[in-house]
């Protein structure tokens, strides 16, 4: 089961990367996606992005080091690029998270 979650991980990045790239380059991204080298590339990219990533989080943990959904929920409410009017906005956070690629469903769950 693992296994084909870690696949279904990786496609999910393949794909997001993908979109990236399709926002960044527009019409210029089709010539790139239609080279082979160029795909399996990109792939490869994405394969060492997550396996940085994982490596990572296991070294973090390994030093003890971590930070609460609370410690998150905490600072993100204090961002002052996320509130309207001195309190948080979750319309304008999600908002903001559009912006840079983010699916639109609701992060925080904080009032509108």
């Amino acid at each position: 089961m693992a296994r084909k979650s870690a696949a279904a991980s990786f496609e999910n990045a393949v794909a997001s990367e993908r979109n990236r790239m399709q926002q960044q380059l527009g019409d210029q991204f089709s010539e790139l996606a239609a080279n082979e080298n160029y795909i399996k590339t990109m792939r490869q990219q994405v394969l060492n992005r997550l396996i940085d990533e994982a490596l990572l989080d296991q070294y973090a943990k390994d030093l003890g080091l971590g930070i609460s959904d609370e410690q998150v929920r905490k600072a993100i409410f204090a961002t002052t690029a996320f509130q309207v009017d001195g309190k948080f906005n979750n319309t304008r956070y999600n908002a903001l998270g559009e912006s840079d690629g983010h699916d639109g469903r609701p992060i925080c769950g904080g009032p509108a």
